[in-house]
């Protein structure tokens, strides 16, 4: 699938909400966004996070990414989409 989304982040970018969190390469990517790896120094442990293109969601879809993060986080991961 081709999308046009914007510009992969560069590895290392900080992402607000999170200073400690180290960006790594790109996992993946789809019509809504890009998933990285990344690491957290504090607690040793690496994550994937979620950005996502929040232009390009209607509300349902909002609504959707919003559950996501409440029931990943109730699973005892820490849930980051940006």
């Amino acid at each position: 699938m081709t999308s046009s989304l914007t510009a992969p982040l560069a590895p290392h970018t900080s992402l607000p909400g999170m200073p400690t969190l180290r960006m790594g390469a790109e996992i993946n990517h789809g019509y809504f966004g890009r998933v990285y790896r990344a690491y957290d120094p504090q607690d040793q442990r690496e994550y994937a996070v979620k950005v996502v293109e929040k232009t390009r969601l209607n509300e349902k879809q909002r609504q959707n990414i919003r559950n996501e993060v409440r029931s990943r986080g109730r699973g005892g991961c820490r849930a980051w989409v940006c």
